[in-house]
């Protein structure tokens, strides 16, 4: 790991520690963390970095044991469909930094160039993560907009088998791009498939996928269908 990367690894820690600061007590951190409280105070005030092999268990203990909860509780969930509400979560900005910090740990290896999305509900995610990759953002929209002469187009099927077409530049996009697609939720996976596809026809490689939550059925599809690395946080 290089040394800027091992940076956003102590880092990261520490933000995950101070977020979790307004939520527990010292003497309950130091339960999950098995770490004693002035040590825990030294990290949270900044006074002293966590080693590298610290601040990864603290990543790992907060993500398996506490994160799933954190983003559950903003999101509400109805019915056998699945249908979820996560309007909460996309106006929580402080922990879709902590997930988009998350995510660039997962992928960073992968040496994306750019991140796609599409409008609108992806876009305060996206825009994150790229900013933690310091990448530029591709955003699809549902229309061509005006002064722009060549667009990618790629076509989102819904269930019930209606279509819409989806639109990047194609300036914004070349064959040397490592594109990682990123976006709030995937449903049906209508939206990635359209986005795959404008990677396909730009003859750019696509090296993973991410999503906050995603359909369990749907994702397993996905996995079968591409060789990529996918990564949601929640399934349901």
């Amino acid at each position: 790991m290089k040394k800027l990367d091992s940076a956003k690894v102590k880092i990261l820690s520490i933000e995950i520690l101070r977020f979790l600061k307004d939520k527990y007590k010292y003497r309950e951190l130091e339960t999950i963390f098995n770490l004693p409280s002035p040590v825990l105070n030294r990290y949270i005030q900044g006074n002293v970095l966590p080693s590298e092999e610290r601040a990864e268990e603290i990543i790992k203990i907060f993500e398996e044991r506490l994160l799933r909860d954190f983003v559950m509780k903003n999101i509400i969930v109805t019915g056998k469909e699945k249908i979820f509400d996560h309007s909460e979560l996309l106006s929580n900005i402080k922990l879709l930094e902590i997930i988009a910090k998350i995510v660039f740990n997962k992928f960073i290896d992968l040496k994306p160039t750019k991140i796609l999305t599409k409008e609108t509900s992806g876009i305060p995610f996206a825009t994150l993560v790229a900013r933690e990759f310091s990448v530029p953002l591709l955003i699809a929209k549902e229309r061509k907009e005006i002064g722009i002469k060549e667009f990618i187009e790629g076509k989102r099927v819904f269930p019930e088998g209606t279509y819409r077409y989806v639109y990047l530049p194609k300036k914004l996009i070349s064959k040397n791009d490592r594109i990682l697609i990123v976006d709030d939720s995937t449903r049906t996976g209508g939206t990635f498939l359209a986005l795959s596809e404008i990677c396909n026809k730009a003859n750019t490689q696509l090296v993973g996928a991410c999503f906050i939550i995603a359909i369990k059925e749907t994702l397993r599809n996905l996995k079968k269908k591409f060789k990529i690395p996918f990564y949601a946080l929640i399934t349901l």
